[in-house]
């Protein structure tokens, strides 16, 4: 009996230490998961707050261009609201307008180079250049000043197409087949067909 009785209280015994050791085991995972818990969320209390310090609150884009440029407002305000939406520091915004202003000088370049091209087509031309370019261009000036109008000079010479072959070629077309006749100016005054370079109606041809 005295055996049995220990035994008994042996496997008691041993179904305690059994079960402090589960409870034992639970407490530790439950921590461990706490601890886990408390460290993502601080990874990521992190992650916003670093998010938050590198996007710039409330920044006054202001943009500077070089001698020359005029700000398009319309245009400058899409890049202003762009560059909030992306966050991007005074600095990053600036290299965005410069480029815009390379891009503008770049296409300018490009066209003066055809307009000067022109220029150049012109001067070669067998019937309009040679020993008389002068004078077969002073002969289109006058058939533009008289038949043109200054509302067509201002915007041959504001887009450059006064420098274009083909309409140098009409006006001086033009010329001839009135040249029997005096081709006065606006002003009234005839002129003749000695007039220089330097005084004609297209500037590029200078």
């Amino acid at each position: 009996m005295a055996t049995e009785t220990t035994a008994m209280a042996t496997d008691d015994t041993n179904a305690t230490a059994n079960a402090e050791a589960t409870t034992l085991q639970a407490t530790e995972a439950q921590a461990d998961t706490s601890n886990a818990t408390t460290d993502t969320q601080t990874e990521d209390s992190k992650g916003e707050d670093s998010t938050a310090e590198n996007q710039p609150n409330d920044v006054d884009y202001n943009f500077t261009l070089p001698d020359g440029f005029t700000a398009n407002e319309e245009l400058a305000g899409e890049l202003k609201v762009l560059a909030k939406e992306n966050g991007l520091s005074q600095e990053a915004a600036q290299k965005f307008a410069d480029l815009g202003v390379k891009m503008q000088q770049q296409q300018a370049d490009a066209w003066q180079s055809q307009v000067d091209q022109w220029a150049e087509q012109v001067k070669a031309d067998k019937e309009l250049g040679g020993e008389k370019f002068d004078e077969n261009i002073s002969l289109a000036k006058q058939a533009l000043d008289k038949f043109g109008g200054q509302e067509l000079k201002d915007l041959l010479q504001s887009t450059g197409f006064g420098n274009h072959p083909a309409i140098v070629k009409a006006f001086y077309n033009i010329g001839k087949s009135v040249s029997n006749d005096t081709l006065v100016v606006s002003n009234g005054t005839s002129k003749g067909s000695d007039k220089s370079t330097a005084s004609i109606m297209f500037p590029n041809m200078n």
